[in-house]
């Protein structure tokens, strides 16, 4: 049997819901499986700086998760990304 080891998701329609935010219960489980060594990935086509509110709310830095950003123009590992103002 196959574990799950990466999770990529999508934000925008998918990640968040229709008031732009990530629900209690997705958060929830994201941090769960985080929490089990599964590495989360935020595929955007934003900017890093306009994801960092997403990537403090799933504590990506602290699990080392990662956010592909710009359409694919770059991916940064969240446990050393600096703080995007």
């Amino acid at each position: 049997m196959n574990k799950l080891q990466l999770l990529i998701t999508d934000i925008d329609g998918t990640l968040l819901n229709t008031q732009k935010q990530i629900s209690k219960q997705t958060l929830d489980y994201l941090i769960h499986l985080q929490q089990n060594n599964v590495v989360i990935a935020l595929c955007s086509g934003r900017i890093p700086a306009e994801l960092q509110s997403l990537v403090n709310q799933l504590q990506l830095d602290k699990y080392g998760g990662y956010i592909i950003h710009t359409n694919g123009a770059g991916i940064i590992n969240c446990k050393m990304m600096l703080v995007y103002l």
